[in-house]
């Protein structure tokens, strides 16, 4: 038995369709894992979230912290000769000339992009399985389904742990984080104040990326 060709009918014979499909590789934010079942080889991701290392250098002035100040070889073109400069006069091409603005100097490390690279606690204790969450893909949204009653958790390590993975972009890290933080701060509210000081550190690492 032959099987079947779909095609459309032209000129009495039947030509087959040609399915011109391109598939869109999704952009990943990290590029040390493929997706979110890959275990990201934290080994090997370099760097620390929020360093200075990767960001441009500025020129160090002298003068600012010493008395000796930085100065040119003056040379006999560098001065001014008699009859060359416009003081006290006045010429119509004074007019046209536009006065440059001044730009408010910024500190440009200030602005720069500091890195987050993808090796937080979190992102390794969920790809080990130590955590007792998992996504609950809903009908409407997304929801965590918890292993074990949020009341009966220790918070002194899973609080810490959620708020290190409050810096990742990629999922479900970013989603299982936050949601995380949300779910345990609203059901175990009263546990939370001893775990404040286990908390600067993380949340410190997270302003800084």
């Amino acid at each position: 038995i032959k099987p079947a060709t779909f095609g459309v009918r032209h000129n009495h014979s039947i030509m087959p369709q040609k399915l011109d499909i391109k598939m869109r590789e999704p952009a990943l934010v990290n590029s040390e894992t493929g997706s979110c079942f890959d275990a990201t080889e934290v080994d090997l991701v370099k760097g620390r979230a929020g360093g200075h290392g990767s960001l441009p250098a500025k020129v160090v002035d002298v003068s600012a912290f010493s008395l000796s100040r930085r100065t040119s070889r003056k040379t006999p073109g560098t001065f001014m000769r008699k009859g060359a400069g416009n003081t006290g006069t006045y010429t119509a091409e004074m007019d046209s000339v536009s006065v440059a603005k001044k730009t408010k100097m910024k500190d440009y490390q200030a602005y720069a992009e500091r890195p987050n690279p993808p090796n937080t606690e979190f992102r390794r204790f969920y790809e080990r399985g130590d955590l007792p969450v998992q996504v609950d893909h809903g009908g409407v949204h997304n929801r965590i389904a918890w292993k074990v009653g949020i009341d009966k958790l220790d918070f002194h390590h899973y609080l810490p742990i959620f708020f290190d993975g409050l810096r990742e972009l990629e999922e479900p890290y970013c989603f299982l984080a936050t949601q995380g933080v949300y779910d345990m701060m609203e059901t175990g509210f009263s546990k939370v104040l001893p775990v404040i000081p286990q908390l600067i550190i993380p949340i410190k690492t997270a302003l800084n990326t």
